[in-house]
């Protein structure tokens, strides 16, 4: 038995779906959920790096679309694979997010397994990076090192969400 502890971020605006999605992950993993992106922001900024990232996006337009993007430009954070639930299920729409850096689109409605064998699958590419680093791992140092530069980027990258309202 491992005792690695795999992290999820679990976005989504309804209350309904974290708590569905929280239960299932929550057997295998840390699941945190956030209602929004700003939400998400504010905790990577306080230094949590999770493990991958699922979003749930609706089907208006809203700033949670650009996600991944702002998530991307920082450079820090282009590591997490982030796998994306939608209602929007038109192709442009798919592509756009897949062009942003996300890992993995799929539409809602949806079982949760299929995400828990998402998660699980990059759980295990990742346990067997670390088992083969000696010591503490990259990712742990890259936190440390970086987290006043995160910080600035993450404001940076809020306030930029919130001029966009």
């Amino acid at each position: 038995m491992s005792t690695y502890n795999n992290v999820v971020l679990l976005i989504d605006e309804h209350v309904s779906m974290r708590k569905v999605l929280g239960n299932v992950l929550s057997k295998a993993n840390t699941v945190v959920t956030k209602k929004n992106t700003l939400e998400a922001f504010a905790w990577l900024q306080e230094g949590n790096f999770p493990n991958s990232i699922i979003l749930g996006l609706g089907q208006e337009s809203s700033t949670n679309d650009s996600f991944v993007s702002h998530l991307n430009c920082s450079g820090f954070f282009t590591d997490i694979p982030v796998i994306v639930l939608s209602e929007r299920i038109d192709q442009s729409f798919k592509n756009s997010i897949l062009k942003q850096g996300a890992v993995d689109f799929i539409p809602k409605p949806f079982k949760p397994e299929v995400i828990c064998a998402k998660v699980n699958e990059f759980k295990e590419v990742e346990s067997h990076v670390l088992s083969r680093n000696t010591g503490t791992s990259l990712k742990t140092e890259k936190v440390y090192a970086f987290i006043p530069k995160i910080r600035e980027l993450m404001t940076g990258a809020m306030l930029y969400l919130f001029n966009q309202l």
